[in-house]
């Protein structure tokens, strides 16, 4: 029910019935009525009316109630036609098909504040718990996310490390099948392919078959992929083809005629006229590349 301004019989000019020039109408007497009828409802709406329907909590006041106290509706209902007989503070009144709780007028204050104050109480701990929970949910997840991220961190500059250590400027990394560089495999250097064909040999210095020695020094390069053997490589034995003198002769000079046969190493016989063979071979460089697998090669410099 809404309420409105209570209107003044008099200030507003509703008594100007004996008024010749503005005399009271019964549309302004309905109207006044009316209002009047409005206000007094709402003034009693708080007191127990006969015959009217209550729910549950609605709060009654009477002057037959004792001193202090109200009314609160327990069971919803209408009430009884005529008034109950209210009994002390406390106590349960039927009336009609509802029933009143008497209670003091100062504890309904009380008990609403103090639910009131429980129910601000429970949600402002409910929500801090909450607000909590959510931060401490926050700063262990962002924790153990920091940790996490740490420890990865860590282990890939162990591995890194490792790596580094396991390949330091110089070193030599074999690859049989994969050709790419390095430091794409390995994420770091800068790493330059050795030249083709060299394969790897230990530096210092090594005594030959014969007895000389040979000195390897690292990085440089030598040895040969093939070769031409020059006279003094050459075998210690000479071949040469005899003559033998005719039989028979036109002069006191003597005539070398028939092959006698090849004579290697065998001392020259009285009356034999050695002579060398024509070379044999064609000079061609032969391979010194032994059985041997490629690889990739790969040296870090810097």
């Amino acid at each position: 029910m809404t309420i409105e301004k209570c209107k003044d019989f008099v200030k507003d000019g509703y008594g100007t019935w004996d008024d010749t020039s503005k005399p009271t109408t019964y549309a302004n007497m309905y109207d006044f009525m009316k209002n009047q009828n409005n206000i007094v409802m709402n003034l009693a709406s708080g007191i127990w009316q006969p015959s009217t329907a209550y729910t549950v909590g609605a709060i009654i006041r009477s002057p037959n109630l004792p001193a202090g106290c109200v009314a609160t509706c327990t069971t919803a209902g209408t009430s009884g036609t005529t008034e109950p007989k209210w009994t002390a503070y406390g106590t349960t009144v039927a009336d009609g098909s509802c029933k009143w709780k008497v209670n003091t007028d100062s504890q309904d204050t009380m008990v609403n504040e103090r639910n009131k104050a429980i129910d601000s109480m429970h949600a402002t701990i409910t929500g801090e718990i909450a607000g909590m929970h959510t931060n401490i949910t926050g700063e262990r997840n962002k924790a153990i996310d920091d940790l996490h991220s740490a420890i990865t961190k860590e282990i890939a500059n162990a591995i890194l490390q490792t790596k580094k250590d396991l390949y330091p400027v110089g070193a030599i990394f074999i690859s049989l099948t994969d050709s790419r560089n390095p430091a794409d495999i390995l994420g770091f250097g800068t790493w330059e392919a050795l030249p083709a064909g060299y394969g790897l040999v230990a530096q210092g210095t090594a005594t030959a078959e014969d007895g000389s020695t040979l000195t390897f020094t690292a990085g440089q390069k030598s040895g040969e992929f093939k070769h031409q053997l020059s006279v003094g490589e050459l075998p210690p034995k000479q071949k040469y083809v005899a003559l033998t003198p005719w039989s028979f002769n036109w002069t006191s000079d003597k005539y070398w005629g028939a092959l006698g046969g090849l004579k290697s190493g065998i001392p020259i016989e009285d009356g034999d006229n050695p002579q060398p063979l024509a070379p044999l071979g064609d000079g061609e460089y032969h391979t010194n590349v032994s059985p041997n697998i490629a690889v990739y090669l790969w040296q870090r410099t810097a």
